[in-house]
């Protein structure tokens, strides 16, 4: 049985890709970085691009999209969305490289589907984008849950979350910082909404009520560059996962992913 691997190429509002599978296939979950970058990435790891199965995407914004078109058409790569996801993706003005129809997979929010040994199933999440979702993968009994952008958390969302061993879970901003920081009003509304982004306390509180013993590791994702640190958010989790009883040095352990930098890579077992 080959070892699965996770492995973020980065994880901010500059950009966000990230790796799951084996040494031999595997899937890239969002091209928000260039082509360039996320090749540089594999090769580092001794995967070929040329391997993966395909490309699936969150949503429509630039920052989890940028690259695709170019990875897409260079290495030939399927790429897995929603209709409405390639929609939004095809009014992004931001996004100049679309990929091509050739390349286009529809996929259907609680349809779960297959590639190779990788069971993957769709699931919605609230932000701000044409549409937006996140994904639970199942691989050899491994059960995975990615949520990069949460305006609002939800059972949906905690079904998921109950059913992993690991789980990437957006936590964008410290609240006191972003509403004592720099940002206009406007922009303050929008992050803090229903459809923006989840704050660290919000995905503490999250992950300490829906916490299992199945739960082995959480990576926190999307650190706000301006208004969050990696210390800060991974304290503010910790301490509500204390609070809950949940031993965070041996029972959970807290990663945070850099956010402009690939970060190690992890064996999932």
């Amino acid at each position: 049985m080959s070892t699965l691997i996770f492995r973020s190429f980065s994880s901010g509002s500059n950009g966000n890709s990230y790796y799951f599978g084996t040494r031999d296939k595997g899937l890239l979950i969002d091209a928000g970085i260039s082509s360039l970058q996320i090749r540089k990435g594999l090769r580092d790891m001794a995967i070929d691009i040329k391997s993966l199965l395909g490309v699936l995407i969150t949503h429509d914004h630039a920052d989890h999209v940028r690259g695709l078109g170019g990875v897409a058409k260079r290495f030939q790569l399927p790429v897995y969305a929603t209709r409405e996801t390639f929609e939004g993706l095809d009014g992004n003005w931001a996004v100049k490289d679309k990929p091509a129809p050739v390349y286009r997979r529809f996929i259907n929010k609680y349809t779960t589907f297959q590639l190779a040994d990788f069971s993957i199933t769709p699931f919605g999440v609230s932000h701000d984008s044409r549409d937006c979702v996140g994904f639970f993968i199942e691989h050899q009994n491994i059960h995975i849950t990615l949520a990069t952008d949460v305006g609002r958390t939800d059972d949906v969302l905690a079904r998921f979350v109950r059913q992993s061993d690991y789980v990437i879970i957006e936590a964008n901003y410290d609240e006191q910082l972003l509403l004592n920081g720099r940002y206009p009003d406007k922009l303050k509304k929008r992050v803090i909404s229903d459809v923006g982004h989840m704050c660290n306390d919000t995905c503490g509180a999250f992950l300490a009520h829906n916490y299992t013993q199945r739960l082995k590791k959480v990576w926190l994702c999307h650190l706000s560059q301006n208004n969050n640190t990696p210390d800060i958010a991974r304290a503010t989790v910790e301490l509500h996962l204390n609070n809950a009883g949940i031993d965070t040095q041996n029972d959970l352990i807290i990663h945070t992913l850099p956010r402009v930098t690939p970060s190690p890579v992890y064996n999932l077992t």
